[in-house]
């Protein structure tokens, strides 16, 4: 099972998420880094341990504001060699913004909307597909849980309200999922406590874990993740 770290960047900072309220987030305080700033927290998450996946999300364009591509370009080039999921929404597709091979867009079920579910269709292999659930009600066109011949072969499974929180991973809803759609690879995100969180997942045929929180506070420290990992 592969443990991916997840940067959230806010405005030129990276912020912890809580809940999906990103209205509330603050810069990040870390064990990892000694500051907030994009490169530093990074380096931090690198030092660490040397992942060889790392998520950005994009919160300006989550949110409506500008993107933060020239950010996300310099830690492409900070982290050289490092696969990028990049959520920015529906814009990660944007024609010639990230074209770089280790870029992997994210589209997230939130910035979906019913006239545009085709650009599931149209994308390749290197997209990745999140079902944002918040309160356990999928956020963007409902529709697109009965259509899982248009999903992507990964899928996240993106808890919001778990994010940051000590409610631990929507193991039922991932299992649900696993168990009805056996041809997709899932990803589970949010909540994350401990180790044993990340037992179950593995056990369960979880195929990746995003993570904040728990890396960044130490709950989850490096021997933990070579033990997953192999």
């Amino acid at each position: 099972m592969q443990i991916i770290p997840v940067i959230d960047l806010s405005q030129g900072l990276v912020v912890h998420a809580r809940e999906g309220q990103r209205e509330h987030y603050r810069p990040l305080v870390s064990l990892l880094c000694a500051s907030p700033e994009p490169s530093e927290v990074l380096r931090g998450i690198l030092a660490f341990y040397p992942f060889q996946t790392v998520y950005l999300a994009d919160l300006d364009a989550l949110s409506g504001r500008p993107p933060q591509d020239e950010q996300i370009r310099l830690l492409g080039r900070q982290g050289a060699g490092i696969r990028f999921w990049i959520d920015q929404g529906v814009p990660s597709l944007r024609a010639g913004v990230f074209t770089d091979r280790y870029f992997s867009p994210v589209i997230g079920s939130e910035s979906l909307q019913y006239d545009n579910l085709s650009i599931l269709a149209d994308a390749d292999d290197q997209v990745i597909l999140s079902l944002d659930f918040r309160q356990g009600v999928l956020l963007g066109p409902t529709v697109l849980l009965d259509q899982p011949a248009e999903w992507p072969k990964r899928v996240i499974v993106m808890s919001l309200s778990h994010v940051g929180s000590q409610r631990g991973p929507d193991f039922s809803r991932l299992a649900d999922l696993m168990a009805r759609h056996p041809d997709h690879d899932f990803i589970a995100a949010g909540g994350v406590r401990h180790a044993d969180d990340l037992w179950q997942l593995q056990a369960m045929g979880v195929s990746a874990v995003l993570m904040a929180s728990a890396l960044h506070d130490g709950r989850v420290n490096r021997a933990i993740i070579e033990r997953l990992t192999g």
